[in-house]
């Protein structure tokens, strides 16, 4: 699955023990991923910091678009 395909990831529980994360795709699937303790929750921080990264990239994208900086057919 891409990143992009990801539309929501939650920390979830896995056998009574807080060591999961359910990510849920754009089509309707969804995964539940069982980690080691510790990594659940680093695993679950990656992917908050990688969303919020590409909501500020599409976010400079469109100011610089409006503002004539870049066209639009350029990749940002």
């Amino acid at each position: 699955m891409a990143f992009d395909d990801m539309r929501e990831v939650h920390k979830r529980r896995y056998l009574l023990q807080p060591i999961a994360v359910e990510v849920f795709s754009s089509d309707g699937r969804n995964f539940l991923l069982a980690f080691p303790r510790k990594t659940r929750n680093k695993v679950y921080d990656r992917y908050g910091m990688m969303q919020l990264t590409a909501c500020d990239m599409n976010i400079r994208c469109t100011l610089w678009m409006s503002a004539g900086i870049i066209l639009a057919s350029e990749l940002c």
